[in-house]
Formats: structure tokens, sequence, C-alpha cells
């Protein structure tokens, strides 16, 4: 992700504002697709050891709690929940089509004992830095979760 695409991901995401043009569902898919999006690259990324796993399986918690953050503070209803997520993931594959069919090229995604050297490097380059570019928005959600009176943010299942 280059950085004018960063801080247009940041920019959108706060402050934190019920938008008049969009419903509670079309608000969620918004904010519930960034974490489908980067776990179309972090996914491959740990398969490839271009992140450790332990740091998948962590952003994995945060997306659940994020998610059911969203889910509370826009009152979407159990029954609609699943609806929502699948619209959401939907369209994080339609953003990400590009990124997904170069993934196969750079061998993003294979075993480590299938990568030359030179492919894992450069794997774990790119998996660093998407790793690092992503922090600076998850951070920020995960302070807006922090930042409520209710202490949901701790006990939240996906």
């Amino acid at each position: 992700m280059n950085k004018i695409a960063l801080i247009i991901i940041i920019m959108s995401f706060f402050p934190f504002k019920y938008s008049m043009a969009m419903s509670p569902g079309e608000e969620f898919i918004s904010r519930v697709k960034l974490y489908y999006q980067y776990n179309i690259v972090f996914k491959p990324c740990a398969k490839s050891q271009g992140i450790n796993y332990r740091q998948y399986e962590g952003f994995l918690k945060e997306s659940k709690k994020a998610v059911k953050y969203y889910q509370m503070k826009l009152n979407i209803k159990k029954d609609e929940l699943q609806k929502h997520k699948i619209q959401a993931n939907k369209k994080a594959n339609e953003d990400m089509a590009m990124v997904k069919n170069l993934m196969p090229i750079m061998g993003l995604g294979q075993p480590k004992d299938q990568l030359s050297k030179e492919q894992l490097k450069k794997i774990r380059k790119y998996c660093g830095e998407q790793w690092q570019n992503s922090l600076v928005v998850r951070t920020l959600i995960k302070l807006e979760m922090n930042d409520e009176d209710n202490d949901i943010s701790d006990d939240l299942d996906f």
C-alpha cells in the first residue's frame, strides 16, 4: 500500500462519524472491509513466513474484536451480521483483485521451503512493509475502541 492510499484510509476512518449518506449496514461493511483486505495480504504472508504466524493469529483476534465493536457501535443485529460480513469480504476481494493476482508471481502464499532465498527475502520485505503500514490504522482503531466508556474491546469474540 502506498503512502497516499494509507493517508486516504486513515482520513476515512477518523474521527468516527456516522455518515448521513450511509446506512449502519453500509457503514459496517465499509469499516470491516479493511480487515478483510488486510487478511488477503496477511494470510499468505503468514503461510510463506513473511510475517510470524503468531502475528497473524493476533491480527485475527484483533479483527474479531473490531467486528464486534462495529456491530455494537452501529447496532447491527445478529441476524444481519453474517450478511454484512459476507458483503465486506466480497468488496475486499474485488478491491484487492489485482494484488491477489500478483501474489503467486512473487511466490506469496507458498510454503517457505518451496521458495528461493531471493523470493523469501522479497516476501519478507513486502510483508513487513504491509504489516508496518497497517499498524497506523489498526492502532487508531484500537484507540477508538478503548476510548469508549464500555469495556467491550477486552471481552469480544468475532
